[in-house]
């Protein structure tokens, strides 16, 4: 098999509103070995807030650095996030 990495989106995949879709915590654990990146369009949310928000539901560290990204239209400015975006 050739080089890849998994692009995977977050809204309506991974999560819905606040909680896990159904199964994506296992799916999402069994990307853990190949690269991979989660995009999002969520304009509320910063990067930041969103890889949180991710880690809190997965139960593991998701990054928001050069190596894992949580990529999105979102505001830079951590303290622009609106409490209980995500």
């Amino acid at each position: 098999m050739g080089r890849f990495a998994i692009v995977c989106d977050i809204d309506g995949v991974v999560v819905k509103g606040v909680s896990l879709v159904a199964r994506s915590r296992d799916a999402v654990r069994r990307m853990l070995p190949h690269p991979f990146v989660f995009v999002t369009n969520d304009g509320i949310c910063s990067e930041r807030a969103k890889a949180q928000q991710l880690s809190n539901l997965l139960e593991f560290t998701v990054c928001c650095n050069d190596w894992s990204r949580v990529i999105g239209e979102s505001r830079e400015d951590p303290a622009s996030d609106i409490d209980g975006c995500c």
